[in-house]
């Protein structure tokens, strides 16, 4: 954690200082530590992640919440979260965008992307960037139409709006092998109506060409339906495009994991960018459930399929919530998630075997 520093200087001093030289340095208590420099692309290979060498990927880290809550709700949108992940033992971080928040603030990937990427190259981390957009893309319905940040819907589902951020995002960060691309967050059918998955396919389909002109290495994320829990229509209209994964999201209400999504990995790699549980009834009752009836056995099922997870949210109120504050105090499901971070490596092969540098980096 940052410390605040009191600095006590006798008066003639400072003002000699800021004549002669214009800056005072303050020196602090530092610690070095070793981090890998750059990060080896992530690609697929049959149902595997894989790096450069073909060694087998996994991912294992959390979600932050949006940068631009972080900076203008919570005023904490900075490098300690980082660093408090550091000790974690992650290797991935997943940065939601909502589209009415990306609208509103025109250098949202100059503000809040570039630092993040920066800090995740810092500290050994992918950077997920998942466009957090909530409803049906094939129809423009979104849910909560009504949350809006000045005249932009916070959840837009607007297909034609996704395309033009992630032109953008890809010509901004397509050469850049730490930084993968979640495509859309949560497509649903609110109206019950069902989905044409033809449809959903070929639109996906031209959504990865356009990015491709600009990104033709990234790693690829795409998501089924029902809020990215349903993936059995991909078994019939697969992504038919290089270095593609399968994305799940998963809650204690959410059942039958190896009919919805979990038989896809036999064939294609599939990711779970979203899971977790809060022992309490909460605003939204979806996540209600615990460690034993839903946190351990789910782990477990991941691992045992080797399934890349990333776990909601490293946040003080984003439920389901890891955190409890800024102290960085945890919640039961923050317990556990560290909990099984720490006590599996899941730093991948590919970074042990990057040249190192020395960085040294505050005490925290």
């Amino acid at each position: 954690m940052m410390k605040r520093i009191k600095v006590i200087i006798p008066l003639i001093a400072l003002i000699v200082c800021l004549s002669v030289i214009g800056t005072i340095y303050v020196i602090t208590t530092i610690r070095p530590k070793e981090v890998a420099v750059g990060l080896p692309r992530v690609g697929v290979d049959g149902n595997k992640l894989v790096d450069e060498d073909n060694n087998i990927v996994t991912l294992k880290g959390v979600s932050i919440a949006d940068p631009y809550r972080l900076d203008d709700y919570d005023h904490y949108f900075c490098e300690e979260i980082f660093a408090e992940l550091s000790d974690w033992n992650i290797n991935v971080v997943r940065i939601p965008i909502h589209p009415g928040w990306w609208q509103a603030e025109g250098d949202y990937a100059q503000k809040y992307l570039d630092p993040v990427v920066s800090w995740g190259e810092k500290y050994g981390f992918y950077i997920i960037l998942d466009w957090h957009a909530i409803g049906n893309p094939l129809t423009g319905e979104t849910q909560n139409p009504g949350w809006k940040e000045g005249r932009y819907t916070v959840y837009n589902s607007s297909l034609q709006l996704a395309e033009s951020a992630w032109t953008e995002l890809a010509k901004r960060y397509g050469g850049n092998s730490s930084v993968i691309f979640e495509l859309f967050n949560e497509p649903a059918s609110l109206s019950g109506q069902s989905v044409d998955w033809r449809e959903w396919r070929d639109k996906l389909t031209g959504l990865i060409d356009k990015i491709r002109t600009f990104a033709p290495n990234t790693l690829i994320l795409v998501s089924g339906w029902q809020w990215t829990y349903d993936l059995r229509g991909f078994a019939t209209y697969p992504i038919e495009r290089g270095d593609i994964a399968y994305v799940a999201h998963v809650y204690p209400n959410h059942k039958e994991w190896e009919y919805y999504f979990g038989f896809l990995s036999y064939t294609h790699p599939v990711i779970v960018t979203e899971w977790g549980f809060s022992p309490t009834v909460s605003l939204t009752e979806h996540y209600y459930g615990t460690r034993e009836n839903f946190g351990e056995p789910f782990l477990r099922y991941m691992e045992d399929k080797n399934i890349s997870w990333i776990a909601w949210c490293f946040h003080p109120t984003w439920q389901p919530n890891m955190i409890t504050n800024w102290n960085f105090e945890l919640t039961e499901e923050g317990r556990l998630v560290k909990q099984a971070l720490v006590a599996n490596s899941t730093l991948p092969t590919v970074l042990s075997k990057l040249p190192l540098t020395r960085l040294l980096l505050s005490e925290k």
